[in-house]
């Protein structure tokens, strides 16, 4: 990071967030325009990302929503005994403490600290 700018991101560091950002949609099997929607950046960004062909973009709000999905993948990773299906099942079934279904959450403002703060409980009750 620059000393300049506190919230720049690094080319290198953009590519290993891209690449682990898209490896947890994968294993979670969150489509390509539910991604974009969580992230905040463009479906057409997401399918050049898969390709190989793009990372996230340089600006820190996107990548801060990265970082904080790959997060919530590793919780729910961990609370889950890394069963996928399990960790599908989970973002897809209405949760009573969120109001709604853990998915629809991510894609709203705030949504995915929502998402940790509860995962995180479940982790540490």
């Amino acid at each position: 990071m620059s000393n300049e700018d506190p919230i720049a991101v690094e080319a290198g560091d953009a590519a290993i967030v891209s690449k682990a950002m898209i490896r947890a949609a994968e294993q979670l099997d969150i489509p390509n325009h539910t991604l974009a929607g969580i992230i905040g950046i463009p479906e057409t960004t997401v399918i050049q990302m898969r390709l190989g062909d793009a990372v996230l973009p340089s600006d820190a709000k996107a990548f801060e929503s990265a970082i904080l999905f790959i997060r919530i993948r590793s919780l729910l990773s961990s609370l889950t005994g890394d069963h996928g299906s399990a960790s599908k099942s989970w973002l897809e079934i209405p949760n009573t403490a969120l109001g709604e279904r853990p998915i629809e959450v991510m894609q709203a403002d705030a949504g995915l600290m929502r998402i940790i703060d509860d995962l995180e409980s479940r982790r540490n009750p």
